[in-house]
């Protein structure tokens, strides 16, 4: 019997989770608070991605600095503070906002505390997860976010600070890898269609590119791979077709 109740319990603690997961709680009316300070901050956009969301207040999130990677992200700073804006949103807007944002696999979500009108709420907001490099964002994504911050009367100085230093990340692996393509490493297409870097030094290939963009790495993994290879991908695998 006793047994039989603890297996219940589990499955009550893992419909539970299911309920957190979707961003849902035992009431389902309940609206929760995000906090978006990237694309999500284009007011017409929000609203297309979760017609049910309301926007409140704009908001500053301190501790955290906004970073380019393609995307936006927040990553911790004692010396900076990310401006963005404060959206009530219901369940079904959240179960949308973690599809759009990749929950869990390219984003996590977080959570922290706010007072609004007087009343600590608490709010949560999405980071990318690791590892990834600075990385300058297309124009269209930048202009999007540009639009979001007129939107809620931001200053932009936070926004063209961090596209600076991305700016400055990608030029300096572009040196790097500068220095280090003419020494070791050789752009090369085989018979079978496959693009691959191939290593001077080394009888095998750091990773192949198939032509329906299948990336194989047959001499070690993604996270073996330096900020010069990563690079070397980012930036001439575009030039072929296909990409």
């Amino acid at each position: 019997m006793k047994h039989k109740d603890r297996k219940k319990a589990r499955r009550l603690t893992r419909k539970d989770a299911l309920r957190i997961w979707k961003g849902e709680t035992r009431d389902s009316k309940e609206r929760r608070l995000y906090f978006g300070y990237g694309s999500n901050l284009h007011i017409a956009q929000m609203k297309r991605r979760c017609p049910d969301s309301m926007p409140m207040v704009p908001a500053t999130l301190p501790g955290k600095v906004l970073s380019f990677s393609n995307v936006l992200t927040i990553e911790d700073s004692e010396k900076h503070s990310t401006v963005g804006a404060i959206y009530e949103v219901s369940p079904a807007d959240e179960r949308c906002l973690d599809r759009y944002e990749g929950f869990p696999r390219t984003y996590s979500k977080r959570y922290t505390f706010m007072t609004l009108d007087g009343e600590r709420r608490e709010v949560f907001y999405y980071v990318l997860n690791k590892p990834y490099k600075l990385y300058t964002p297309t124009a269209r994504y930048y202009s999007i976010v540009e639009d979001g911050y007129l939107d809620w009367g931001l200053d932009l100085k936070h926004l063209e600070l961090s596209y600076k230093r991305a700016l400055d990340a990608e030029r300096k692996a572009e040196k790097a890898y500068a220095k280090l393509k003419p020494k070791r490493y050789s752009w090369t297409r085989d018979g079978e269609g496959k693009h691959y870097w191939q290593d001077k030094s080394k009888t095998d290939t750091a990773y192949n590119v198939l032509p329906d963009g299948t990336i194989d790495y047959p001499a070690f993994g993604w996270d073996e791979l330096s900020a010069e290879m990563e690079y070397a991908f980012m930036s001439d695998y575009r030039k072929y077709p296909g990409w």
